[in-house]
């Protein structure tokens, strides 16, 4: 009984993460504009990528894919 309660729960509260807002591409217009509205920006780029064009400042870096861009 308490195994199905449990089931029950876990989906009220996680129903909603389905519903979320998808991922976007931002041009760097896109990011500046957001950044000045203090918006969250997650920057999910390879570190090679990072070295060669930099960070976004005031971005959270998150290493998402590995040395050949597969995701982990």
């Amino acid at each position: 009984m308490f195994i199905k309660y449990a089931l029950i729960a876990f989906f009220v509260f996680t129903s909603p993460l389905l519903s979320a807002d998808q991922l976007v591409n931002l041009t760097t217009s896109d990011v500046d504009s957001k950044l000045t509205q203090h918006a969250l920006v997650i920057d999910i780029r390879t570190p090679q990528e990072w070295k060669s064009t930099g960070i976004i400042p005031g971005s959270h870096p998150v290493k998402f894919f590995d040395q050949n861009g597969k995701y982990d």
